[in-house]
């Protein structure tokens, strides 16, 4: 009967919690604490745990014992997955309450101290709590010594697992919403940057740091490679081509870690890791457990960028060039997320992550062809500045010349003026002295008259031999023979063809 009204309570204090609206972890550690009271107050029980997250396979416990405070964990992967399963199974089968015989204490004995948190539990009775008919939870009652359970004890814990069932779900759904409004939050935190922002560095920062807090890592890192021969298929898996791998974007959320990775240049050839995840693309790379990571690596990589004494568990994605089916899609770099615990990766983090990477390499390859149109746009630049600079040093010329032709063209004018002058002056002599010819009948004024059509007719002869000279000289065909002259006679001879002209026009 004291049983049975000591039920009845412990099932009011579980009602009243549930609807007390607390957080998903204060409300288990509130439950798993009620219930340990009470279980050692009616059958003298050492401990309670209450063990979650069982159709996710990410374990989680909630552990009360009287010589231990309340604590609760997120368990690591365990490494044999099928001894979990082996341990949970004739429990999930069961309906009621089932003692976890001696046999099956030996077997998964390492099992169970993860699940009691290093406790020294010898008997058990558990039961899985269920959820509109599906297993969500066990509930854990342990002695320190062994004991035999009795069915009055067995009927105190039977009636429970339906409200520990509606508890859990709703921590469940209520750790959910909070997951999915922290997801959205950096989903939108993350667009909103893009949009706004044109600086890489700023983009990929604030994103890291946003993914690493959100799924609650350690430390992130992005590496951008860069290969020594330009790739038509990144995927061919026929091995990591020779490149390097350099660190962008760094985040910590450990208190006592500085990074200084940033800027840091390693080659892709000799990091394990960077090769596996390559090899893998596009596919993200997931290691849950330090044996896994020492399977690829095989205690070597990288310093300071894998530190493998640190690393627990990690995940890291290619960052595509193109997503889908793109068979010539290329590698750009890779998002890194190291845990220093061993760690499931969920279809939720891989989701996040996932759609993260896809606007961490559109960011990138944003960047990179601003970058070339900038880069093309600076050299059509120059191009043009060069251009015009001829073109204006052209026009210079073109100016100059022109000027040099009025100039050629002036002096050309001048020139025929003067000639047409030289050449009207002796025929106009020579056209009088025909005339007088005509009209004289003394001797001597004929011989006077022709000796002047003479000279006058040999300065026409000599100016035509002038203009030919200048031709053949202009012409290159010319041969000169200097000789000597005599300057004064030849001003004289001048003076005399022009005296009366100079005269004419009061000239000396």
């Amino acid at each position: 009967m004291n049983h049975l009204l000591e039920s009845q309570q412990i099932q009011q204090k579980l009602i009243q919690l549930i609807v007390s609206n607390q957080e998903p972890q204060t409300l288990l550690n509130s439950i798993v604490y009620e219930l340990g009271f009470m279980f050692h107050n009616v059958v003298g029980a050492d401990a309670c745990l209450i063990v979650t997250g069982i159709s996710e396979t990410r374990l989680q416990t909630n552990v009360w014992s009287i010589d231990k405070e309340i604590t609760c964990q997120s368990l690591p992967p365990i490494p044999d997955q099928s001894m979990v399963e082996d341990l949970f199974s004739p429990l999930i089968s069961k309906t009621g309450p089932m003692e976890i015989g001696k046999v099956k204490q030996n077997q998964h004995k390492a099992v169970l101290e993860k699940l009691w948190q290093g406790l020294a539990i010898k008997s058990h009775l558990a039961m899985a709590t269920q959820f509109q008919g599906n297993t969500n939870g066990i509930i854990f009652v342990g002695h320190h010594d062994t004991h035999k359970w009795t069915s009055p004890e067995k009927e105190l814990l039977k009636p429970l697992g339906s409200l520990l069932g509606i508890a859990i779900n709703l921590c469940q759904l209520q750790q959910q919403v909070k997951t999915n409004s922290l997801f959205q939050n950096l989903l939108m935190t993350v667009s909103k940057e893009i949009h706004q922002k044109s600086d890489l560095n700023s983009i990929l920062h604030m994103t890291l740091m946003g993914t690493v807090k959100t799924l609650q890592v350690d430390r992130g890192l992005i590496l951008k490679l860069r290969y020594k021969e330009p790739l038509l298929n990144s995927n061919s898996h026929q091995g990591i081509p020779a490149g390097t791998a350099q660190v962008i974007c760094q985040w910590s959320t450990l208190n006592n870690e500085a990074l200084e990775l940033t800027k840091k240049t390693f080659n892709l050839l000799d990091s394990p890791l960077c090769d596996a995840a390559w090899q893998h693309s596009p596919e993200p790379l997931t290691i849950i457990s330090p044996d896994q990571l020492a399977k690829i690596t095989n205690s070597q990589d990288i310093p300071g960028i894998f530190p493998l004494d640190k690393i627990g568990s990690m995940l890291i994605l290619p960052l595509m060039s193109s997503y889908g089916n793109d068979a010539s899609s290329v590698v750009l770099g890779f998002i890194v997320l190291q845990h220093e615990q061993p760690r499931s990766w969920e279809a939720d983090d891989i989701d996040l992550v996932e759609w993260v990477g896809i606007q961490a390499s559109t960011a990138i390859i944003h960047n990179e062809t601003l970058e070339q149109v900038k880069s093309l746009v600076e050299k059509r630049t120059a191009q043009l500045k060069w251009s015009l600079e001829i073109q204006s040093k052209l026009n210079e010329k073109m100016r100059k010349q022109l000027e040099e032709l009025r100039r050629l063209n002036q002096v050309k004018d001048d020139f025929i003026a003067r000639l047409s002058d030289e050449l009207q002056h002796p025929l106009s002599k020579i056209r009088v002295a025909i005339e007088m010819l005509k009209h004289s009948s003394k001797e001597e004024q004929r011989s006077r008259y022709m000796s002047i059509l003479e000279e006058e007719c040999g300065k026409e002869i000599n100016l035509v031999r002038d203009l030919l000279t200048l031709q053949n000289i202009e012409s290159e065909q010319a041969k000169v023979k200097p000789q000597r002259i005599d300057l004064k006679l030849l001003i004289q001879e001048l003076e005399e063809s022009l005296g009366d002209k100079l005269a004419e026009k009061q000239l000396n």
